[in-house]
């Protein structure tokens, strides 16, 4: 085979190649998200006068999921950071997940006000397993399958600290959240 045939197969096959490929990413569509907190300046939860846990996560936005299908989700990382025997069940994080059935975040996918103050209805909430680290940070990431009638969609996450036989204590909650 001539030189210039088989060095135009090449060019036509790259070509070929990067259409489908183009083309498979705009099939499986992304709404980007972003990091909330971080290990060096995480989200915390006080009890009694100190830090009792931790934690600070990437929120992923929304995404086809192979077999969970259209999905949002969120990654975060906790760990306990106390020594009182009142929460030795050790932290988790609490993710809340809410859907909106207009267009919330056109600009941002994490203003907390984001574009909706209202119309946000409750849908799901997950908690990550305990853990009584208090050096090791443990991941989870927490998936939340979209409303179908809805357009938008955000998690609250907080750290809460796990106490025998009474109400748990968490920190502030962080919001995050995008359209889909």
């Amino acid at each position: 085979m001539p030189q210039t045939l088989r060095h135009t197969r090449r060019i036509l096959l790259c070509l070929t190649l990067t259409a489908i490929g183009a083309g498979y990413a705009s099939t499986a569509s992304a709404i980007g998200g972003g990091p909330w907190y971080s290990a060096t300046s995480p989200l915390s939860i006080t009890h009694d006068g100190n830090t009792a846990g931790q934690t600070y996560g990437h929120f992923d936005g929304y995404s086809e999921h192979v077999t969970r299908g259209s999905v949002l989700s969120n990654v975060s990382f906790h760990r306990a950071s106390g020594t009182s025997s009142n929460f030795r069940n050790g932290a988790y994080v609490s993710h809340k997940w809410w859907s909106n059935g207009i267009s919330c975040y056109i600009t941002s996918y994490s203003d907390p006000g984001i574009s909706c103050g209202s119309g946000w209805y409750f849908s799901n909430e997950q908690q990550t397993p305990r853990s009584q680290s208090t050096t090791t940070w443990n991941g989870q990431i927490s998936f939340w399958g979209i409303d179908p009638t809805g357009s938008s969609g955000r998690v609250g996450a907080r750290v809460c600290i796990d106490i025998t036989f009474a109400s748990d204590p968490c920190s502030g909650t962080v919001y995050r959240g995008s359209d889909y």
